[in-house]
This record gives structure tokens, sequence and C-alpha cells, in this order.
């Protein structure tokens, strides 16, 4: 497009995995059937009891329920890419090629209302990205669709325009979010 480089590119490549207790059946889970009868004894007794007679007989025996016997992947999240930039229009036909730009975005990025508005049509909302250095791909996508545009015509806090009112400078920042899951076979087909 009529951008130059960004000025601040970040890449989110996350996965979850929980926290949470993983139950009674912790100690089953380690293959423990002993600790099984034991967890569940425990555990009963924890909702049972209230807290302070929980913690009372707890203490006096020195025993307590752990809850984290195990971390458990939940799921993986699609991936999100954030790009920055600090527009600085030198003249006129620089300065329409970015608000040309910029608007275009704007187009791009919004749905369809179909005819009898209760459908969206979004199959050409879509974009890839593709990032090199010399001859190395620092990051290459799948389908991405535009989740934000920020545009701030006063990044430094105060109006200041050319002589023909276009502003002197424009903060733009997308965030934009894959539309595939990014597993590991991915890697290996050529997304990065």
């Amino acid at each position: 497009m009529a951008f130059p480089k960004p000025t601040a590119m970040s890449f989110s490549y996350p996965k979850q995995w929980s926290a949470e207790e993983s139950g009674p059946w912790g100690a089953l889970v380690d293959g423990n059937w002993i600790g099984t009868a034991e967890t569940l004894g425990a555990q009963f007794a924890q909702r049972v009891a209230t807290d302070e007679m929980y913690a009372a007989g707890s203490s006096s025996q020195g025993l307590a329920v752990n809850k984290r016997n195990r971390v458990i992947f939940q799921d993986l999240p699609f991936r999100e890419v954030s790009l920055s930039w600090i527009l600085s229009p030198r003249n006129r036909g620089q300065a329409a090629s970015f608000i040309g730009a910029i608007n275009a975005l704007k187009i791009i990025s919004a749905p369809i209302l179909q005819g009898d508005q209760t459908l969206w049509h979004v199959e050409d909302c879509t974009f890839e990205l593709t990032i090199k250095s010399s001859s190395l791909t620092l990051f290459q996508s799948s389908a991405l669709v535009i989740k934000d545009i920020k545009i701030n015509y006063t990044p430094h806090g105060f109006w200041s325009q050319h002589v023909d009112g276009f502003p002197t400078q424009i903060q733009l920042d997308i965030d934009l979010m894959e539309t595939e899951l990014l597993h590991r076979a991915k890697f290996g087909a050529g997304y990065w």
C-alpha cells in the first residue's frame, strides 16, 4: 500500500494452558488409585465443612488438597498482529496518498450488509501480510482480518497542519487477526 515501513510491528503467538484445578481425579491421572480415594475424601470434606472447619482439620492432619496437579493445554487462539506508523506527509501528493490508503483500509475492512439486512458478507474483508528482510521471511500470514484501526491526527497532543490544512503527522495503528489456526504443520507449510 502507500505506507512506509511501520515504526512498530508486534506479533502474537498465544497458547492457552490452564491453571485450573485438576479436580478429584488428579491422583488418578498420576496412576495413583489410593491417592484418588484420599483426594476424593479430602475434597468431600472440603465441600461439606466451612472454610474454618476445613482449615482447622487440614492443619491438625498436616494435609491439604493439591488443586494444581497438572497443567493442561486448553486452546490455540488465533494469531494477532499489530502495526503502527507515524505518517509525516512531505507534500500534497504524499498526503493524498496516505489519506487514500487509510480510507481504503476503512472501506475494505468493513463487511457488507446483505439485502434483508440480516446477513453479513465478509469474504472480501481479508488481507495477507508478508514481511521480509532481504531474503529472510520474518512473517508470513494466512488470511487476516482487521480487528481495529486507530487514527490519531494529534499524536503529539496538539493540532498541527500544513498550509493546505492536512495534518503534519498522523499516527495509524492497525490490529489484525488470522482466520486460521497456526498449528505446528502450518510452520512447515510456509507460514511464519
